[in-house]
């Protein structure tokens, strides 16, 4: 009996802490990345703390709030919360990605080109988890709207919703399957199985695959070209 009411409690609260793993495994991928942003630099200089420690003290704020949602199931701060620091934290990639090709001379040699390397890689999937997250919080009015049932216009067409079965009759997509969405947007350029509908997630997608395109051709070549 205490399973099943563990169950349902999870189950009830998992927009919560899903969310909050995906953040966690983004300041952590943030943290072990280069630094390229000066100011991370001066607050070291005057406080004694470590660029990855900052980065990861900067997403409290966002592990609090999304903790005390996790609590106290507070839904309706939910949505507004996670696309403010989406946006955030995609600002944060952008100057990233920005400071990373400004300096891209500065890398030299093998130890340069993993550095690089490892840059690229973490960037990448940090591109990934973001439009993951804001595919998630942004489809269809939300997680709360999609799982109630209510029909809002339809903005991602998965393949499940084309199918003609019981079994996908009340289907709804998870986060799982928008990190997927993303992760395959990001290595194709493109879309693949899911087709975008709206005006404003064909705009989305075009900035992920920008980003991609940027870290894959830019950043990844120059990388590879520095252990020649």
């Amino acid at each position: 009996m205490n399973e099943i009411q563990n169950e349902s409690w999870l189950n009830k609260r998992r927009e919560g802490w899903q969310p909050l793993i995906v953040f966690l495994l983004i300041a952590y991928l943030f943290s072990i990345t280069t630094d390229p942003i000066p100011l991370l630099g001066i607050i070291k200089r005057y406080t004694g703390i470590s660029e990855s420690n900052i980065k990861l003290l900067v997403n409290v704020p966002l592990y609090i709030g999304l903790i005390i949602f996790l609590i106290f199931d507070r839904r309706k701060f939910l949505r507004p919360f996670i696309i403010f620091y989406v946006l955030v934290e995609m600002i944060l990639l952008f100057l990233y990605l920005y400071e990373l090709v400004n300096t891209i001379d500065y890398f030299k040699g093998v130890s340069g080109s993993y550095a690089l390397m490892l840059d690229v890689v973490t960037m990448w999937f940090i591109n990934i988890l973001l439009f993951g997250l804001l595919y998630w919080i942004l489809d269809s009015g939300g997680p709360f709207e999609r799982i109630n049932g209510q029909k809002n216009f339809r903005e991602l067409l998965f393949p499940q919703f084309t199918i003609n079965s019981e079994k996908f009759k009340d289907w709804s997509p998870d986060i799982i399957d928008y990190i997927t969405l993303a992760f395959t947007t990001a290595t194709a350029f493109g879309p693949t199985d899911t087709f975008f509908l709206s005006r404003r997630f064909k705009i989305i997608m075009i900035i992920q695959v920008i980003i991609s395109l940027t870290i894959l051709t830019v950043l990844a070549s120059r990388a590879v070209n520095l252990i020649r």
